[in-house]
């Protein structure tokens, strides 16, 4: 059996634009003329690396050599040209000459629904997670934590169980198969590859892999969403940094109590900010530079605490979002990466976040340095009804000390988790702080007990959950409240990231099916008087 990694080229490209460049090649001749063009790049020998762990005690060169190559091998089938690659030879492959997912789509094409053995996803929550589950037998997506409405599936292994298949298929944009065959018997094969392709069986099980696709970096299309961000940005400038469709955000969790200011300089003498915005980005910026992605890569914004000194730095392209619209494509930038959109999907996710039940009720305005400074504020504003356990951090088992029930609790069973606004990761923490503390309170007996320990037993009258009866817990009499600190007049299910709004409609619909009835989302103000001392602008 040989072990093949294949690839789709781009069908408007001929065997010259594939062909490496500067390499000669091996013509492989069949009965009925030229079969491919085989490519092989040899790498000199050299003793392992491991070798000079014992480089003190005998001469490395004693413990042999390694010796590698690479190969690619182009070949023609069912009217498309394939890339074969050995070893290395992936290499050789040119930026931009081959189908994205071609391998990702073989394998769910020929696979049933309980086939798959390992996939690895992309999610977009409290922090964009790179995933890999296996399990010991084919199984359901189902068996893989896969979230359809968050997870960018980027790899998956399988089973197939139909006829005239591989016993095992790996498919990303290569398709990583073993056959027993030669260059002759290839062509067969790659034309059974190229149907599966262009099937659309995997609509069954899988169509929600279409909803949020990686653009690849470097490929044409990343090139032409680079000039519009570009050009976006210039607008922008000219226009004194406000008003534009794209905007910064943070895009890390921070630790708030240390984080006082930012600023978009290495050096105190650079103007410190409330938070991270565009105007303070173009304050350091000449009228004449070109924003560019190398230019977005080389510059940084600074987290600063007290002292000023710097406690997290990102590029600036990675802090910036923007949402665009080409050749009839949404496409979203985020942390530093494009994605394609299903128009159909943004359309389902707003409606959803749309038609979670506002929280009306107006609760003080944010006009404090920090979100504990707030939640404090609060909870004192009116101490018969609000309970404070921002930061009152409960240890469950073996978990980590970083469990909190939520930031503000009251007499009606409210259970209030509050967070400035930011972007997608930043906020999609607050999605899954309400999503681990709910499920810890319908299914874990001790919590309720641990959540009333930390009210106080001056509580235990008005507000301590109930800590005995039947497990699960009923949870229906309790609401959540997702409350975002916003300066901003838009309704707050309108102006949240996107893929804030995809954690969100995740986490809504998994609390309402373990039994909570009653999910809010409201906006707090912030004082305007804090926003011209700060000078914060309004995103």
């Amino acid at each position: 059996m040989t072990d093949l990694s294949v690839f789709l080229v781009r069908d408007h490209l001929s065997m010259e634009d594939a062909s490496p460049p500067g390499m000669t090649h091996v013509s492989i001749v069949g009965d009925d003329g030229e079969l491919g063009r085989l490519f092989v790049k040899k790498h000199k020998s050299k003793t392992p690396r491991w070798a000079t762990f014992f480089a003190a005690h005998t001469n490395p060169d004693a413990l042999g050599h390694v010796e590698a190559a690479g190969a690619l091998y182009l070949t023609p089938a069912g009217g498309r040209l394939f890339a074969v690659s050995f070893g290395t030879g992936r290499f050789l492959l040119q930026p931009d000459t081959v189908e994205e997912r071609f391998g990702l789509m073989c394998v769910l094409n020929a696979s049933q629904m309980d086939d798959l053995r390992s996939v690895d996803t992309k999610t977009f929550s409290s922090t964009s997670r790179n995933k890999r589950v296996q399990v010991a037998r084919p199984a359901e997506p189902q068996e893989f934590g896969i979230d359809a409405s968050a997870d960018l599936i980027r790899t998956i292994t399988a089973n197939p169980t139909g006829e005239n298949l591989p016993a095992r298929m790996t498919g990303a944009d290569h398709l990583g198969i073993s056959i027993a065959g030669t260059p002759e018997s290839l062509s067969a094969e790659l034309e059974r590859c190229l149907k599966l392709y262009q099937s659309d069986a995997y609509k069954k099980y899988f169509g929600f892999i279409d909803k949020i696709k990686v653009v690849k970096p470097k490929s044409a299309e990343h090139e032409a969403l680079d000039g519009l961000l570009a050009k976006e940005l210039k607008r922008t400038y000219d226009a004194g940094g406000v008003g534009g469709k794209c905007w910064m955000a943070i895009p890390d969790i921070v630790d708030w109590d240390r984080v006082v200011r930012f600023r978009f300089g290495a050096t105190k003498r650079h103007k410190r900010y409330t938070d991270l915005h565009l105007p303070g980005f173009f304050a350091t910026v000449r009228k004449d530079q070109e924003l560019h992605r190398a230019f977005l890569q080389q510059h940084f914004a600074f987290a600063v605490d007290g002292e000023d000194s710097p406690i997290h730095q990102w590029s600036i392209m990675k802090c910036l979002h923007y949402e665009v619209e080409h050749e009839g494509q949404q496409y979203l930038l985020s942390s530093g990466s494009w994605y394609r959109l299903a128009s159909d999907f943004i359309q389902e996710v707003r409606d959803y976040v749309k038609g979670i039940t506002p929280f009306s009720e107006e609760l003080m305005e944010y006009s404090h340095e920090t979100e504990t400074a707030y939640n404090k504020a609060l909870a004192e504003s009116n101490p018969d009804r609000f309970v404070l356990l921002d930061a009152k951090n409960i240890a469950i088992g073996g978990r980590s000390n970083k469990i909190e029930f939520c930031d503000i609790y009251t007499r009606e069973k409210q259970i209030i988790h509050i967070k400035r606004f930011g972007t997608s990761q930043a906020l999609g923490h607050l999605c899954n702080q309400a999503m681990v503390s709910g499920t810890l309170l319908r299914s874990e007996k001790s919590y309720a007990g641990k959540v009333n320990e930390k009210m106080g037993p001056d509580r235990k009258a008005t507000h301590h959950l109930p800590e005995e009866g039947a497990m699960p817990r009923a949870v229906g009499d309790y609401s959540i409240v997702f409350a975002i600190v916003s300066g901003s007049e838009t309704p707050i299910a309108e102006s949240l990231p996107f893929f804030t709004q995809v954690a969100l409609r995740s986490v809504c619909e998994r609390l309402r099916d373990i039994g909570y009835a009653d999910i809010r989302l409201g906006r707090i103000a912030v004082n305007p008087e804090h926003l011209k001392k700060e000078e914060n602008p309004v995103q």
